[in-house]
């Protein structure tokens, strides 16, 4: 079988790039293609024994593409193995259309599995078949494949037209919008909608200088949900001041009259944009995640001996970062839809693709909205800046440093703690900011502690009325794991505080005892001068837990920064670069990990 040429058109990066390095392994000579050019132009190179082709990522594109594989030799038979993460019907018509015979889900095969049916395939020279009618359409090898869930942030695409299917990176990609245009929408956003007419009194009390706590706390309670939810909110973390209150006027006199109507217009925020446009967004996970940024805030504020007023805006600013997100769904659904789709055939963040394709992200976009929606000056900052690393807040934003380096920390945090999403499935370092802010270990720990559990609590007030039922963001992660019972080791030179640590501890539950040993590996590098230590930490890791060579995944600003050589001759390692997509985080450890059930998990 040596030297067989394996074509593979697939578009998620790290997984192809993975596959391609194990085929070689194998004897196989192998073309790793992302784009329909580069796929004729490696069959046109060299003729092709096999195809191998992700349906979900390439779409109609691949189909095309597969067509014109097949006329470059119409007298061979050119076996396609369709290797995908979704069993929908859509994809699966889809294959049958091109005549496939093998279709296997990336979360339930494993690379020897592969290897052996690729093998199989060449060696039985595999016929294209009469293509079959949709009602015929093939099925998933199994009903547990056919039922099992997408990794996290993969979805099949909607709206991508040719140019974004056939980019290898974001500089290929033009903007769809032009800046001016960007900008006068935002400016039309106007006052928030669809207030109560009881919201609308209080917004509208609550700026007389003479407003009394009785007549506020009494148009307060003739909206049942609002006073509610700002029940909620006064016994919230936010507003710890003592026991908790149990009527309305308790928490008017607590909270007092302008974080009252902070409050009241931050839950009309929240009505406004709680409905679904794009299920890539999700808007009680986009909520979810709002919240625990909010709350995540409000803590480093505290930490850092803030007054109450501070601790407020915090609160407010990290339960608002996103919010141009949920207007971009809103006042453009076809260009987000873009956007969200080349997100996710490049593996890029949803911000750095909001840039090239609008030309302003949502985080910028918040500087206009908020200014029309007349919200403080003091809070709109922080919001717009909340990307920005924490160099160039000091030069862009030297007088509000300590709030925009706050709110860009809370929502790597929240991120890395997978509480809720934004549409954004990516973990992000934070170190900058905890050095900025003089935050430490025992900030980083109080924080796993309390914000799940504050999250969840304050959600089910906060967003009584959206809809849908809640699921849960981490366990559908989780689901996305091949292996039954991944037991990962984290190494890395500040554990206490590095968000990769934060994002595994969630991720995996912890061993029952000491004496379990783990099955991978999660290297943390943060610099190319930890290099040695942390050669050194790996050694000493795998020593004290007595086993060698474990599967690694390594984790750099850079792809070339790796541990010492000789320590990844013998082992099967993977390297992301951060910040990274969690999907890809997945895509590696399904690769290394053998797909088991977990009931037979060792």
């Amino acid at each position: 079988m040596s030297g067989n040429h394996v074509l593979i058109l697939d578009q998620g990066g790290l997984y192809r790039d993975l596959l391609s390095s194990y085929l070689s392994s194998q004897g196989f000579e192998v073309s790793a293609t992302n784009n329909q050019a580069q796929a004729i132009k490696a069959a046109s190179d060299k003729p092709v024994d096999l195809v191998v082709i992700d349906l979900c990522r390439v779409g109609k594109v691949g189909m095309r593409c597969i067509k014109k594989l097949r006329a470059l030799n119409p007298s061979a038979k050119l076996p396609v193995l369709v290797l995908t993460d979704s069993a929908e019907r859509e994809v699966i018509v889809l294959a049958a259309k091109l005549m496939v015979k093998k279709y296997l889900l990336k979360s339930r095969v494993s690379a020897v599995q592969l290897c052996s049916t690729m093998k199989s395939m060449i060696a039985e020279g595999v016929e294209p078949q009469q293509a079959p009618s949709a009602a015929e359409a093939p099925q998933a090898p199994t009903q547990a494949a056919a039922s099992a869930p997408e990794p996290a942030g993969a979805q099949t695409p909607q709206a991508a037209d040719a140019e974004l299917l056939n980019a290898a990176n974001l500089k290929e990609l033009k903007p769809i919008m032009r800046r001016s245009d960007v900008y006068e929408l935002l400016d039309g956003c106007g006052e928030l909608k669809g207030m109560s007419p009881a919201v609308s009194e209080v917004m509208s009390m609550t700026r007389r200088k003479n407003c009394s706590i009785e007549a506020l706390s009494k148009a307060i309670k003739k909206d049942q949900g609002m006073a509610l939810k700002l029940l909620k909110m006064a016994n919230s973390s936010v507003y710890d001041r003592g026991s908790p209150v149990d009527s309305i006027n308790k928490a008017v006199m607590r909270m007092g009259i302008n974080a009252v109507r902070q409050a009241v217009t931050n839950m009309s925020v929240i009505d406004s944009f709680g409905d679904t446009v794009d299920h890539r967004i999700n808007a009680p996970h986009f909520w979810e995640h709002s919240i625990a940024t909010g709350l995540i805030a409000a803590e480093a504020t505290r930490a850092l001996q803030r007054d109450d007023e501070a601790i407020e805006n915090a609160f407010t600013m990290g339960l608002l970062h996103d919010t141009g997100r949920m207007v971009y769904t809103q006042i453009l659904p076809d260009q987000m839809a873009r956007v969200l789709d080349a997100a996710d055939h490049l593996g890029e963040s949803l911000e750095r693709v909001e840039s090239r394709l609008l030309l302003v992200n949502h985080a910028e976009a918040m500087d206009r909205i908020l200014h029309a929606w007349k919200f403080p000056k003091e809070l709109v900052g922080p919001i717009a800046f909340h990307h920005l690393s924490a160099g160039n807040i000091r030069r862009m934003a030297p007088k509000i440093v300590e709030p925009c380096c706050v709110v860009a920390l809370a929502n790597g945090l929240a991120h890395a703690l997978l509480v809720g999403h934004s549409g954004n499935h990516t973990i992000y370092p934070v170190q900058e900011y905890l050095t900025a802010l003089k935050l430490g270990g025992g900030f980083i720990e109080h924080i796993e502690e309390v914000i799940p559990d504050q999250a969840t609590d304050l959600k089910l007030a906060m967003l009584a009325h959206s809809p849908g039922g809640w699921t849960d963001y981490r366990s559908e992660i989780a689901k996305s794991i091949n292996h039954g019972n991944p037991r990962p080791v984290f190494v890395g030179t500040k554990a206490e505080t590095d968000p990769i640590r934060v994002f595994l501890d969630r991720l995996f539950p912890p061993p029952v005892s000491d004496e379990v040993k783990p099955n991978f590996m999660v290297v943390s590098i943060q610099n190319r001068r930890e290099v040695e230590a942390i050669s050194q930490l790996i050694e000493q890791t795998e020593q004290k837990m007595e086993v060698a060579d474990l599967p690694m995944v390594v984790i750099a600003k850079t792809a070339d920064t790796l541990p010492d050589p000789r320590l990844m001759q013998k082992r099967f390692f993977a390297n992301l670069t951060t910040p990274f997509l969690i999907e890809h985080f997945v895509d590696a450890v399904n690769h290394m990990l053998p797909a088991s059930n977990p009931a037979q998990a060792a």
